[in-house]
């Protein structure tokens, strides 16, 4: 591992921070030239042939292009340049995990911890009230203020909350929790040999004060607990109810958990009885329930006109979406949903357990946050934890295409 890590050099860096930036910071996120940061980077990859495409990739991208023809036909009406965006996130995610093959779990550990580490300062000096330097730039509302590494984030009632380089502190803690998706097969090792850059992490998990992130991690700890035990069975049916009565108990306790989840549920009983959107996760979900029963294949697109086609009140109003994954399945239709997490099944190295764990710690994460317009989750089937695995999968996979076709081949 610290040999991976020795080899780390500066491009690779700059590469990993770019695409975490892109993925979620609001200033670059919002400023126009990335895309043609992404066009270049690919251009110049495919050039020097530093590249080479996940072989699984292509099959993500047509079934996408599959999609996007399909909505046009059913719909009548999609966004070009909007489908052209979004596939061009899953080309510089997957570019950058094929730049950096199986360092770029540990370049990402590396980026994180350091960006972990300047958000507690930050975040420490902020809650002191202590003037912070660079603080230029206002974005979005009054309650937000950057210095392009630090987002300060200001919550209804005067609450603060670290929300790190990203635009909220949910969605720092969900990348802050793809460090144990990344480490699935190496939680301990990881732990022993990096044990300040996991330690700052941790931190920076617990300041973002996020319900999301401390509800995945504790599905993370039952997961890690149930791994290392020798009956698993057992040991599932004896941590889940104890795992459920901690959550209670810490729900009463913490009062960010308490209050947010029941002014979530008051706000979801009004706005269901009015027939309104929420943008809670919950009233989020049972929305889009009716949109995705209305075109379960395709979707409803991407643009407001046919993604709200039946609530037409809600064209250009600013929604805040509070559930990225029923709103992707509302967009996008469940079979590409599917074939997300086939492929992040397929292609991952990790035991049969393992895989299993990181799609339920994903869901948990998706529950929240839009991840999926960003590139690092919309490309995340496609990263490379082992290429002699992948090189091995697909060497079988070529093999047994061949002895197909030669079977058919005699039986004509």
């Amino acid at each position: 591992m610290n040999g991976a890590r020795e080899k780390i050099n500066f491009l690779e860096y700059f590469l990993v921070m770019m695409l975490i930036f892109v993925s979620g910071n609001p200033v670059f996120c919002n400023l126009p030239v990335f895309p043609f940061f992404q066009l270049v980077f690919l251009f110049v990859a495919l050039l020097f042939r530093r590249l080479h495409f996940h072989p699984k990739m292509w099959l993500f991208v047509i079934s996408m292009s599959v999609v996007f023809f399909g909505q046009y036909v059913i719909l009548g009406e999609i966004s070009i340049l909007g489908c052209l965006n979004r596939l061009l996130k899953v080309f510089f995610g997957t570019a950058v995990f094929a730049f950096l093959k199986e360092k770029f779990r540990y370049a990402y550990l590396d980026v994180m911890a350091v960006i972990a580490a300047i958000s507690i300062v930050c975040f420490t000096m902020q809650v002191l009230n202590i003037p912070i330097p660079l603080k230029f730039f206002s974005f979005r509302s009054p309650r937000f203020f950057t210095s392009l590494i630090y987002n300060y984030v200001i919550e209804h009632h005067g609450k603060l909350r670290n929300a790190g380089c990203f635009w909220e502190p949910g969605a720092y803690a969900c990348y802050l929790m793809l460090i144990p998706v990344l480490f699935m097969d190496s939680w301990q090792k990881i732990v022993r040999d990096c044990p300040v850059r996991c330690g700052l992490v941790f931190v920076a998990l617990l300041t973002t004060f996020s319900t999301t992130g401390y509800i995945t991690l504790i599905v993370c700890i039952a997961l890690g607990i149930i791994a290392n035990s020798k009956r698993k069975y057992l040991v599932a049916l004896t941590i889940v109810p104890l795992l459920a009565f901690g959550s209670y108990k810490m729900y009463n306790t913490l009062d960010f958990l308490g209050t947010k989840v029941e002014s979530q549920t008051d706000d979801l009983e009004r706005e269901t009885e009015r027939n309104e959107f929420s943008n809670t996760r919950f009233g989020s979900l049972l929305f889009d329930l009716h949109y995705i029963r209305k075109h379960p294949v395709f979707g409803n697109g991407m643009i407001e006109k046919t993604r709200y086609a039946d609530n037409k009140e809600l064209w250009g109003v600013e929604l805040g979406h509070g559930n990225g994954f029923s709103n992707f399945l509302a967009q996008m239709g469940i079979p590409i949903m599917i074939l997300y997490f086939v492929l992040m099944y397929r292609l991952s190295p990790f035991s049969r357990y393992q895989r299993f764990s990181n799609i339920i710690i994903l869901l948990c994460l998706m529950q929240g946050e839009q991840l999926f317009n960003y590139p690092l989750i919309i490309s995340f089937p496609f990263v490379i934890i082992n290429e002699a695995f992948l090189q091995e999968r697909f060497r079988r996979e070529k093999m047994e295409r061949s002895r197909r076709y030669l079977y058919r081949s005699l039986r004509g």
